[in-house]
């Protein structure tokens, strides 16, 4: 009676009496998710985006995960309002303030309560090089000259990881700019709690689970305008033209010398992360949809 597809696709043909896909990844739906593909990657995206918007057609219910994924498909697409549904989702109740577990990560144990925090595996369009270029920018102008940049996330694409390294010893940056690796979840929990400011540069985000992320932990949270990033954060976060690294070193200097501003940025990462669902009210929701 009813055929549940999670993973972006669900069968063109329908041929259940309720047939749904949730839209998690929304990454083929823009130009920024190809830079730096082979073709053949590319052409596995385009593909991706072709059968999530035509299944997407035939379903009794379309799930997104933010309004900015619903607006895509009802608003730019023209599909029917009616089969596609919202449930703003993506809170690990593993994530919460701790300041006091101890951090394992030889590199992250060396971060202070002035640094600042970015998440993100390596991949281009997750602007991480505007990022660099923003803080050094931010080095240059700031009275602070003790911040330093933790960046923790795999090197998905090695090359590219590469070119931010470069990047990083070029401003000659390699004394302030850190990179963990992947970290388990327990030390990016602390680190969410005790960084001074967490910057989230991305071009291209359906949601944004780091964000929920660093929210639930009380992170004061700086991100680009872009796709659903303030769809994610709303009222909590303030925003920098993803594009444009003045704006985000301008943003940088302004909060990092504020602390009153910083501490009510960490009440309304809290107060926005309860009004997101975690994945067992999530579930619930998606139950009643089908009944």
């Amino acid at each position: 009676d009813v055929l549940f597809c999670p993973g972006n696709i669900s069968p063109i043909i329908k041929t259940s009496k309720i047939k749904s896909q949730w839209v998690a990844t929304l990454g083929p739906f823009h130009k920024e998710a190809y830079i730096g593909f082979k073709f053949g990657e590319k052409l596995i995206l385009s593909l991706n985006k072709f059968f999530t918007y035509w299944s997407s057609v035939t379903s009794n219910a379309t799930i997104h995960e933010s309004q900015y994924s619903m607006n895509l498909f009802v608003n730019k697409f023209r599909l029917k309002e009616k089969n596609h549904k919202l449930i703003i989702c993506g809170k690990n109740n593993i994530f919460y303030p701790d300041t006091k577990t101890k951090i394992e990560n030889t590199t992250l144990k060396s971060m202070k309560k002035t640094d600042i925090l970015c998440v993100s595996h390596f991949y281009p369009y997750k602007n991480l090089e505007l990022l660099v270029h923003a803080f050094q920018e931010f080095s240059v102008c700031s009275d602070n000259d003790t911040t330093s940049l933790f960046i923790c996330g795999r090197p998905a694409f090695q090359g590219y990881f590469e070119k931010v390294k470069e990047l990083v010893n070029k401003n000659r940056l390699k004394a302030k700019v850190h990179f963990t690796g992947s970290i388990n979840h327990d030390d990016l929990r602390v680190a969410y709690s005790k960084c001074k400011l967490f910057v989230f540069p991305s071009l291209c985000e359906s949601s944004g689970y780091t964000l929920i992320e660093a929210m639930s932990c009380g992170a004061p949270v700086l991100g680009s305008n872009s796709t659903a990033i303030p769809y994610t954060c709303g009222f909590a976060a303030e925003y920098f033209e993803a594009h444009d690294q003045n704006d985000l070193a301008k943003k940088m200097i302004k909060l990092l010398s504020n602390d009153t501003l910083l501490n009510e940025m960490k009440e309304k990462s809290k107060a926005r992360a309860k009004e997101v669902l975690d994945y067992e009210q999530a579930s619930k929701k998606l139950d009643s949809i089908f009944m």
